[in-house]
């Protein structure tokens, strides 16, 4: 069993967490917030996709390379 003044610091422990959570939601616009997300996912998104075609280019280029061939492509 915990004693009393443990009690109180995990009281206050969790009041602290509630007080920071409180401050956020106050300090934070909703839809400000729900723009940089989707701005975020946009930049991801994007960089995700460039460097995806830039692999693929350099694997083609290296076969090629490699081999004196064109690199085998789904049919």
């Amino acid at each position: 069993m915990p004693t009393k003044t443990e009690a109180i610091r995990e009281e206050l422990v969790q009041l602290k967490g509630d007080l920071k959570s409180l401050a956020v939601v106050v300090r934070e616009d909703p839809s400000e917030r729900a723009r940089k997300e989707r701005a975020w996912k946009l930049l991801y998104g994007g960089i995700a996709a460039g460097l995806t075609l830039a692999s693929r280019r350099l694997a083609a280029r290296v076969w090629w390379v490699l081999t004196g061939r064109t690199p085998p492509t789904r049919r």
